[in-house]
Order: structure tokens, then C-alpha cells, then sequence
């Protein structure tokens, strides 16, 4: 049994550029990962000794065999507690930053796990 990546978005790495979408994805490919994009993960069912991930795609759901499931759920941004607040830096799920990953001021840099939106710089 070989290894499936299951995405729901349309292609992998959204936030990043469609290219390195497109190189992220035939590396996978290329180290045999099956990538299934535009799927999404249902629930798993078990029949006998054989576990099940069901997904749907486009309104057919499917049913993959698996030996190990290992889910990632996305993550959330811990921005509190940090100070940013009482320095005027915006938060809400993401740090504002431009093309440095810098905030408002030049010495804080939004990098790591916090989401990064950037700004347009003046």
C-alpha cells in the first residue's frame, strides 16, 4: 500500500505561488505519494481487518484502504500574551507584514507559525 496525501483545496500550499504549488506537488509524485486534491476526508470505516478513509470528490465519494492515518487539521495562530496588542500591531488570526515579513515596526517579524497576511508597503 503506498502513501496518499488527501486535499481538500484544488491544489496544495494555497498560500503560496502556483508554481510552487505545482513543484511542491510532483515532488511528491515523484517520491511516489499519491496527491489527491479537491477530496474531502469523511470519515473512516472499518470492514473486518480493513481500515477505510471515505472521501468525496465532486460529489462521488470513494473509499482509499490505509494501514496508518496521520491527519493534520490545519493550525491557529498564538498571538496573545505577546504584547503586540499595547503596540499597536493588529491582530486578529494573522500578523499584518509586508514582503520582509516585518509588522509595523522593523524589529518584529511575523514568521514561524503565525499566518502571515502582508501589506502593501508605501
Amino acid at each position: 500500500m503506498g502513501l496518499t496525501q488527501i486535499e481538500l483545496a484544488t491544489r496544495l500550499m494555497l498560500r503560496e505561488d502556483e508554481e510552487v504549488s505545482a513543484f511542491a506537488r510532483q515532488a511528491l509524485q515523484d517520491d511516489g505519494v499519491a496527491v489527491l486534491t479537491g477530496h474531502q476526508a469523511l470519515r473512516c470505516e472499518k470492514v473486518g481487518d480493513e481500515k477505510f478513509i471515505v472521501v468525496d470528490a465532486g460529489g462521488q465519494e470513494g473509499r482509499l484502504a490505509f494501514d496508518v492515518l496521520l491527519c493534520a487539521v490545519g493550525r491557529v495562530a498564538r498571538l496573545s500574551g505577546f504584547g503586540l496588542e499595547e503596540l499597536g500591531i493588529p491582530v486578529q488570526r494573522t500578523v499584518v507584514a509586508d514582503g520582509y515579513l516585518q509588522a509595523i515596526y522593523p524589529n518584529i517579524l511575523a514568521a514561524g507559525g503565525v499566518a502571515v497576511r502582508r501589506r502593501v508597503c508605501a
